[in-house]
């Protein structure tokens, strides 16, 4: 009775797993040989991945078939990240500055994870890189770090944004940002 399975599991994973701990599991008919062939991808357009699941055989030894698993709505963020400038409105003087900021990384998910954090301070055509680094954070465990970053005479006077960023497998799973403006 070859009725074939289909195991699903939601990352990020690492070492080794059994298949009892999928998130979800799909089992063919008898004969089926279900899961001998898969896909992924969005395939109705709602931004969320879907999962083709191919049967080559049928339970009555006829043609075999293909069965599309439609993906659920995005999930609400399993990071924060806020960032809160010290002083607003911020304003740099012509000859230069520094302003000050703190950043806060939370993990909402029930298990640790390993966040990468990047800060920047941009303006069309300048881009710097303020921090970036990463943290492994117990479930529901948050830090805090402050930071005070130096903005030299020399740059073009207007507005800058600071954008930080947290992200988890290389998804982006938070951001925040806030303005200044130099002279």
């Amino acid at each position: 009775m070859r009725s074939g399975r289909a195991y699903t599991f939601f990352g990020p994973l690492a070492g080794t797993i059994s298949a009892a701990q999928a998130d979800v599991i799909i089992t063919g008919s008898a004969e089926d040989e279900l899961g001998m062939s898969l896909a992924g991808g969005d395939f109705n357009g709602d931004g969320a991945t879907d999962l083709v699941v191919g049967a080559p055989q049928s339970a009555a030894g006829t043609h075999g078939y293909a069965a599309i698993f439609f993906g659920g709505a995005a999930t609400e963020s399993q990071t924060t990240l806020t960032l809160t400038p010290r002083g607003d409105p911020i304003i740099i003087a012509p000859t230069g500055g520094s302003f000050r900021f703190r950043l806060n990384v939370g993990n909402l998910a029930s298990v640790s994870r390993t966040i990468d954090v990047a800060v920047t301070f941009t303006r069309p055509g300048t881009q710097r890189s303020i921090a970036q680094f990463s943290r492994t954070l117990a479930a529901g465990e948050s830090f805090q770090r402050s930071f005070t970053t130096t903005v030299p005479g020399r740059l073009q006077a207007g507005t800058y944004t600071v954008t930080g960023t947290a992200s988890v497998s290389q998804q982006v799973e938070a951001s925040d940002t806030f303005d200044l403006e130099k002279q």
